[in-house]
């Protein structure tokens, strides 16, 4: 995912990353499958929002 975030530098969607997190409600309820947005504005709901996001808006640990 790291490679495709570079490719990506110039702004055009080139990939795409599903995240698999744990989800206890599966409703967005309880918050159990945030993940991080880039820049710090906030985060996706995986469970209502995903689990596929264009690899320039999620932050890759």
């Amino acid at each position: 995912a790291r490679h495709v975030k570079e490719l990506d530098a110039g702004g055009a969607t080139v990939g795409f990353v599903f995240l698999e997190v744990p989800m206890a409600c599966g409703m967005g309820h309880c918050h159990g499958c945030a993940a991080e947005k880039q820049g710090g504005n906030g985060y996706f709901l995986v469970c209502k929002e995903g689990p596929h996001f264009p690899v320039s808006e999620v932050v890759i640990p």
